[in-house]
């Protein structure tokens, strides 16, 4: 018998004797607890590939597949601070069998109408936990990542709104149409701004290279820079004009971001745009000189 063969063999007896245990882990000992922790890294991984395996095609709902994914991993990471280490490591082993396992069992147009009805039905709430879950699940599960909600909404707006940075990642790695617009035009840009604090959000948005000049439909039809300046943002004011945000572009009242920083009294930023204003005219001079002398 060949080594692998024996070795599938020894590592599937493993798995049957750990596999029950891992799936009753509120209940661990500090006993059972000391015994998991003395297993090879390798091993614990295999394991726990092989739980998750085991709980996928054991449920056919794909929302009760979901709250049993999620208590696993709550207990798993309660009982094993080991496992923290494999953070990254798991979710990314996660998202193969998910992909190996549910692309027969979930048809793209179940999966797609499990996520609208989700947006759909978030769209008066507030954050919501199991709403996050539930969406990150879907998109996990194969569903569209630029399905539509009834307002415009897509599964990358919704997280910018709400959700973590470590969340909007999740997504943002599922290549979604970064320049979506929900109904009112806005772009999860634009929200990474106006809704949010975190500096980090608007960097990781900015890293997937949106149009940084896309204007909403209603209201003053502003830009990113415009809310970025009437919320005197200086920091993420400054990254996009590193973006190139053009500083001519107007409201619906003819207004430039510097107007409306000029208009709210917020001096700093009007020197900071002007500054802008200057390099890019210079960098336009220099180029002209140079095509008129050759």
């Amino acid at each position: 018998m060949r080594i692998s063969v024996k070795l599938s063999i020894f590592l599937s007896l493993i798995f049957i004797i750990f596999s029950n245990f891992i799936l009753s882990m509120q209940n661990y000992s500090d006993d059972s607890e000391s015994i998991f922790s003395c297993l090879p890294d390798e091993l614990k991984i295999y394991i726990f590939e092989l739980v998750v395996e085991k709980i996928i095609r054991e449920n056919e709902d794909v929302f009760v597949l979901f709250d049993n994914l999620s208590n696993f991993l709550k207990n798993i990471y309660l009982v094993n601070q080991y496992f923290k280490r494999f953070k990254n490591d798991l979710i990314r082993l996660n998202k193969r069998l998910i992909t190996i396992l549910c692309q027969d069992r979930y048809n793209s147009e179940y999966l797609d109408n499990k996520l609208k009805e989700i947006l759909d039905a978030s769209e008066t709430s507030l954050y919501n936990l199991n709403i996050e879950r539930k969406i990150i699940g879907l998109i996990l599960f194969g569903a569209n990542v630029n399905f539509k909600s009834n307002n415009g909404s897509t599964a990358l707006i919704w997280v910018t709104k709400f959700s973590s940075q470590d969340t909007i990642k999740i997504i943002l790695d599922y290549n979604p149409d970064i320049n979506a617009q929900d109904v009112y035009g806005n772009t999860a840009l634009i929200y990474s701004i106006r809704e949010r604090k975190d500096k980090s959000i608007v960097e990781n948005i900015l890293y997937c290279n949106p149009n940084v000049d896309i204007q909403s439909y209603f209201g003053h039809k502003w830009n990113a820079l415009m809310w970025a300046v009437a919320s005197n943002k200086i920091d993420i004011i400054k990254l996009l004009l590193d973006k190139g945000a053009d500083i001519n572009l107007k409201d619906n009242q003819g207004y430039t971001a510097r107007d409306i920083a000029y208009k709210r009294g917020h001096k700093s930023i009007v020197n900071l745009i002007d500054s802008y204003r200057n390099v890019s005219s210079k960098k336009k001079k220099f180029i002209c000189l140079f095509f008129d002398y050759k």
